[in-house]
């Protein structure tokens, strides 16, 4: 069983605070995929969360550097699962920093992402929040 790196624990933390942010949101609980003992299928976080009433799951990939082919990565890597696995989610990046150009890339592969900077963008329904 993989133990949560310190970057996973520290982006759980940022998302965690993030979300604490965000009206009419509540944080149900976040799972590191590594502990339930779980293969790490390119997803590193998943945090259960209810927006107005709704149930919403984030899937969180978290790498160590934000540069823009770690996005597109990152983005094939979130999209994998979640067909492999079945789940509905809001696929999400996370990194220490992302550069506008990894923003774009996040945006053209529309996924959600989250540094521990702050800068966010989160798209699904009738949800849009972007800082």
């Amino acid at each position: 069983m993989r133990a949560a790196s310190s970057i996973e624990r520290r982006a759980a933390e940022t998302l965690k605070a993030f979300l604490g942010t965000i009206p009419q949101l509540s944080l149900a609980h976040i799972s590191f995929i590594g502990e339930s003992g779980q293969p790490d299928d390119g997803v590193d976080i998943i945090a259960e969360t209810e927006f107005a009433g709704r149930p919403m799951r984030l899937v969180v990939e978290v790498k160590g550097n934000g540069q823009p082919r770690m996005a597109h990565q990152a983005a094939y890597e979130l999209k994998r699962y979640l067909g492999q696995s079945g789940q509905e989610g809001v696929p999400m990046f996370m990194a220490p920093y992302l550069s506008e150009q990894s923003q774009a890339a996040c945006r053209e592969e529309g996924i959600a992402y989250l540094d521990f900077e702050g800068n966010a963008r989160i798209a699904f329904d009738t949800v849009f929040i972007d800082r």
